[in-house]
């Protein structure tokens, strides 16, 4: 079984397109929700819907924390998290998850439409297969919620450090990244849709970010492997424009 968790605080505007991608799911999953004291209309929405799992996050310890309440909730081999204001393309995410048990993965990532609300356009952002290399030396090669991975590995790295408000995708992925026997790989289609409205706390705090990497030890790239990522999403926009 897949779980989905979804940390809310105050998210009436985004919340039911998020129930509703995610509901079309046509794989055994669960929903959890994780609410962190929403007073607006958030509360009445999700009452809409019966088979989501609703937990009150009592606890201040911010969105990692309310993530990670409902990771150690959750029933399934297989978990990730999609923020309030993003969607899945249910086809594909439940595909993605086909793909990780036939070949008893431990972490994929996949392709995401990042879509800018203020600006009115889309971008395209590829995953790769060489994730984990990338994530060893400092760089998130993917978006977020289009990755999921085994509850087991999740638990073996030690979960998500709750200590951090901004960075903790990224120390947690490192952590499985440099976990020796862990099996990463790519699902080459795109899974998720990622809102950037400019009122996340990444798009506010970008100093805060950085300082919590170098809290993690989480290495600066350097030029080469800069240069290797750049080269990297270059041949993969040539090769997808060869195959069309």
């Amino acid at each position: 079984m897949l779980s989905v968790i979804t940390p809310v605080l105050n998210g009436a505007e985004f919340i039911e397109k998020n129930i509703k991608s995610i509901q079309q799911l046509k794989v055994p999953y669960e929903h959890i929700i994780v609410d962190g004291g929403s007073t607006d209309d958030t509360l009445d929405i999700i009452g809409k819907y019966p088979h989501l799992k609703l937990i009150r996050q009592t606890e201040k310890n911010g969105m990692y924390g309310a993530i990670d309440l409902g990771f150690k909730q959750s029933k399934g081999d297989y978990i990730c998290w999609v923020n309030c204001d993003d969607e899945i393309y249910p086809k594909n995410f439940g595909e993605m998850y086909f793909f990780a048990i036939n070949g008893e993965l431990d972490f994929v990532n996949s392709d995401s439409l990042l879509l800018f609300v203020n600006e009115h356009k889309e971008q395209k952002i590829k995953g790769t297969k060489y994730a984990k290399i990338f994530l060893k030396r400092g760089i998130l090669p993917f978006v977020q919620p289009s990755s999921l991975y085994k509850k087991s590995l999740y638990i073996s790295v030690g979960g998500l450090n709750t200590n951090y408000r901004i960075a903790g995708d990224m120390d947690l992925f490192f952590r499985m990244a440099i976990h020796k026997c862990a099996k990463f790989s790519y699902f080459p289609f795109v899974t998720t849709v990622f809102l950037k409205h400019g009122d996340s706390l990444g798009d506010k705090n970008g100093e805060i970010y950085f300082s919590e990497l170098c809290k993690a030890g989480i290495p600066k790239p350097n030029s080469f492997i800069k240069i290797l990522y750049v080269l990297n999403n270059k041949l993969r926009i040539i090769t997808q424009n060869q195959n069309k």
